[in-house]
């Protein structure tokens, strides 16, 4: 089944990851990186949805 949207919570380790990266690049580089884990581990930090 297919969503239209995903959203994510970071966790505070998250969050401080990402306010020391330098660059957009680096950036989103961890964001793919932290896209990929919480699909890989689904639990409480994402949420799938769907059409109403």
């Amino acid at each position: 089944m297919s969503c239209l949207g995903v959203h994510f919570a970071l966790s505070d380790d998250d969050v401080a990851a990402l306010l020391v990266k330098q660059s957009d690049a680096d950036r989103l580089a961890l964001l793919k990186e932290i896209e990929v884990r919480y699909f890989e581990e689904p639990g409480l930090y994402m949420a799938e949805s769907d059409k109403a």
